[in-house]
């Protein structure tokens, strides 16, 4: 969507996943990073300056979804990762975080899919290597109300994870 509040929710394979996803959309889009990254003083400004925001996951960290929440009813595109970490769908792993905020904000939900991504940037990899990455779009989902947490991220991450396969 041009305009409004939206949640681009992806897979997550590497740490370039959010700037891959943050460099197409046409608009400044903010993210959700562990809190351990703004421990150092520039990685953390930098994160600030990227429109990243803190999030403790180890807990619900209500701080950050009220950031969250504020970001989607100003009309600012928020990147979700409904995995909660990195290679989170090879284990099944989902977190209804996205459910959370769609219930909150009534906003619609773009699904995305990443490939290639953990080729470029693999876990423990210092520096990026050349390699072919690409982002499938999938159409703006909307939600009832009524919609469970767990429904909505069950729908996202089955719409995320079929993005792979067309």
């Amino acid at each position: 969507p041009a305009s409004g509040g939206v949640i681009f929710a992806s897979n997550h394979n590497s740490n370039l996943d959010p700037f891959i996803i943050g460099i197409v959309p046409k608009r400044e889009v903010y993210f959700f990073a562990k809190k351990e990254l703004f421990k150092n003083p520039v990685l953390g400004w930098l994160m600030r300056e990227w429109h990243a925001f803190p999030v403790d996951r180890t807990r619900a960290d209500i701080g950050a979804l009220k950031t969250a929440i504020s970001y989607l009813r100003n009309g600012y595109p928020l990147v979700f990762f409904p995995e909660g970490t990195r290679g989170g769908s090879k284990e099944g792993k989902k977190f209804p975080g996205v459910g959370f905020l769609v219930n909150k904000t009534g906003v619609p939900v773009v699904p995305v899919y990443i490939a290639g991504s953990e080729r470029c940037l693999p876990p423990g990899a210092k520096f990026p290597r050349r390699t072919h990455v690409s982002l499938f779009f999938g159409k703006p989902l909307f939600f009832s109300e009524t919609a469970s947490h767990e429904e909505i991220t069950d729908q996202v991450m089955d719409r995320i994870l079929n993005l792979k396969t067309s």
